[in-house]
């Protein structure tokens, strides 16, 4: 995952970047933040974070103080199966427990969309733009 800060059209400086190259562990690290409201938390497992339990949504956030214009980047290593998946990564988020900041949205056998953005006041998901076309 990287985070990158800077004005619109200017060049871009990387401020984070994790490949999460550590041990299995129950805790993703020292720089990510659990405990939103209603999600639980994430794990590494073979150098891949995913949900501690698997029936889980999940939010972690970075515990790093950033500046106002970011944008994420991730590749997510598997995004397959037959059951609803979303995969978010958040900018602008608030610390935990409130639910509130943008979200970009992968989805996979959602039917109506397969990615969109959306911001979320206190828990409450008001989508921005959707799109169904990415296979």
């Amino acid at each position: 995952m990287l985070l990158f800060t800077g004005a619109l059209g200017a060049v871009r400086d990387a401020v984070f970047s994790d490949a999460f190259p550590r041990p299995d562990s129950t805790d993703v690290g020292t720089w990510w933040d659990a405990g939103y409201s209603g999600l639980g938390s994430s794990s590494i497992v073979g150098q891949r974070v995913r949900a501690t339990a698997l029936a889980d949504g999940t939010n972690e956030t970075l515990t790093v103080s950033l500046p106002n214009n970011q944008y994420a980047q991730a590749t997510l290593a598997t995004f397959t199966g037959t059951i609803l998946l979303y995969f978010v990564l958040h900018v602008r988020f608030a610390a935990p427990t409130a639910n509130t900041g943008y979200g970009c949205v992968a989805a996979r056998n959602d039917g109506a969309k397969t990615s969109y953005i959306a911001r979320n006041d206190a828990g409450v998901e008001n989508i921005l733009v959707t799109e169904n076309a990415t296979t």
